[in-house]
């Protein structure tokens, strides 16, 4: 919003210095008791005759024609002669200036349209994974409050080549580590990863600098697992698909993270689609069980990674 400059007042001075040619009249002599006027300063008998040269002025400040009056030293004097003269015509201080228009303080601006709340995710279609309702929402495998996350579409398992290396745990612990936390046991059983701990985060992860998918940016994926915790779902759990190494950025498109899956105490499947926001070929997947409760066990297994 633009403001104007301040008001200015301009003051116009016109001095008008019309010079009374009245002058001072000489007082040629130095008659003592000289009172308004009524003593001569330079006649033989001192005596002054009221509207005369240089004696005081008549009732209404008239004096004898050829003289003037000088109010004030109130003495008839002739014109041009040395009286003193007035000060001038006091000077008017000039019109006094405007103060300019008020400027307008703009046009208020529009709060701008109000964006839509966004349409309600669909509670899914029945089958493996269902589609979760966009932030957590309910829906399918979606899992109700879950914290802000995307439930990427759940899709059948590809049957191209599987790009997670022992996402089986056929091979053990091989590419597999604990990322965050501080579990009391960990291990693969029965074919899963599994950790138990309580009131806290355990990260479950699979990939590192020798063990790692190759992703290409604008490429459709599909990310399969089975995933559960013995408490269901008082647990919950964040997938991330990002670089496994430093700096670690996802390969995900905003908010970075699955959190739609709705745990349960025996294994279950879960499947999203994502494509690919950049070409990583140091790829890994990061699975975070989060608990307040005591003694939980969560497990993950059957990983697969494929391109659709």
């Amino acid at each position: 919003m633009s403001i104007p400059s301040n008001f200015r007042r301009i003051l116009l001075c016109s001095a008008a210095a019309a010079a009374l040619a009245v002058v001072s009249c000489g007082h040629p002599g130095t008659g003592s008791n000289d009172n308004n006027g009524s003593t001569g300063t330079g006649g033989a008998n001192n005596n002054c005759t009221p509207g005369t040269e240089l004696c005081s002025c008549l009732a209404g400040n008239a004096c004898n024609p050829g003289l003037a009056c000088a109010d004030d030293l109130n003495e008839c004097v002739k014109v041009g002669t040395s009286s003193p003269g007035s000060g001038g015509t006091t000077a008017s201080g000039g019109s006094t200036g405007a103060g300019g228009s008020v400027g307008s303080g703009g046009v208020t601006g529009s709060g701008g349209t109000t964006g839509s709340g966004a349409s309600t995710g669909s509670g899914a279609s029945t089958g493996s994974g269902g589609t979760g309702a966009t932030g957590g929402g309910a829906g399918g495998n979606g899992k109700t409050g879950g914290s802000s996350g995307t439930c990427f579409p759940a899709t059948g398992t590809p049957s191209g080549t599987n790009l997670v290396a022992n996402g089986d745990l056929s091979q053990g612990m091989t590419g597999w580590n604990i990322g965050q936390g501080s579990p009391t046991s960990s291990g693969v059983m029965n074919g899963q990863y599994c950790a138990t701990f309580s009131n806290m985060t355990v990260l479950l992860g699979w990939g590192n600098s020798s063990a790692a998918a190759t992703l290409m940016s604008g490429a459709s994926y599909t990310l399969s697992y089975q995933a559960s915790a013995s408490n269901g779902s008082a647990t919950t759990l964040e997938v991330h698909v990002g670089q496994a190494v430093a700096p670690y950025n996802t390969d995900l498109p905003d908010p970075e993270k699955i959190t739609c899956d709705n745990l349960q105490s025996s294994p279950t499947t879960f499947s999203h689609t994502f494509t690919s926001v950049m070409s990583d070929s140091t790829a890994g997947i990061a699975f975070l069980f989060s608990t307040g409760g005591n003694n939980v066990t969560a497990c993950v297994g059957n990983v697969t990674l494929k391109q659709n």
